[in-house]
């Protein structure tokens, strides 16, 4: 990962969708980035795990993967190894798990700020949270901008995985539900303790 530069060896930069509906997640969006990408004369290409689909030079619908099979689930991990970054322009989303198994292989997210996304991918730390339902024009916005600042994308893959490692992983998860219900267990018997004296 601390090699990793954002233009490969193919000179593209490679974003990944990771979504089984289309329209919810805004593949439209991130389809349109690409384009606005490569009009600009950044050579990037787009993966689309989760979906089939008619796809372009520039456009690879990967289909549905089983992630209960064996093979099937190194497949889908390793799109994400492929990416630079996930982009993930979704119109509405609960809690944004996708952008957690992004972060375990050191891979910003860029989302916007709507539903559970905004406290999923942190701001310039773990990706790049734009304004609710921003355009194309704004996530190409920042592909531009980080291919123009590699050393900063470098920065930015490092403190994902750091993210990751400390708090988008089930251990993390657990123990920081094991700490809230120690917390009320506490208050309760404080507060019965009162009401007894």
């Amino acid at each position: 990962m601390a090699d990793h530069v954002l233009l490969d060896t193919a000179g593209e930069v490679r974003l990944l969708a990771v979504a089984k509906d289309y329209h919810l997640k805004g593949i439209d969006i991130a389809e349109q980035t690409v384009g606005l990408l490569r009009q600009e004369g950044i050579p990037a290409v787009l993966r689309v795990a989760g979906q089939s689909g008619e796809g372009s030079e520039y456009v690879q619908f990967m289909g549905l993967f089983k992630k209960d099979d064996p093979t099937q689930r190194a497949e889908y991990l390793s799109q994400y190894a492929w990416a630079d970054f996930l982009i993930h322009p979704a119109r509405y989303e609960a809690a944004g798990i996708v952008c957690g198994e992004a972060a375990a292989f050191g891979v910003p997210t860029i989302t916007n700020a709507i539903g559970g996304l905004a406290t999923t991918v942190e701001n310039r730390v773990s990706g790049v949270v734009l304004p609710q339902l921003s355009p194309a024009e704004e996530y190409a916005r920042v592909v531009r901008h980080y291919v123009d600042h590699p050393q900063e994308y470098l920065e930015l893959r490092r403190t994902t995985r750091n993210r990751y490692d400390n708090v988008l992983n089930w251990v993390s998860a657990g123990d920081r539900i094991a700490e809230l219900i120690r917390s009320a267990v506490h208050e309760h018997r404080k507060e019965t303790r009162k009401a007894e004296l």
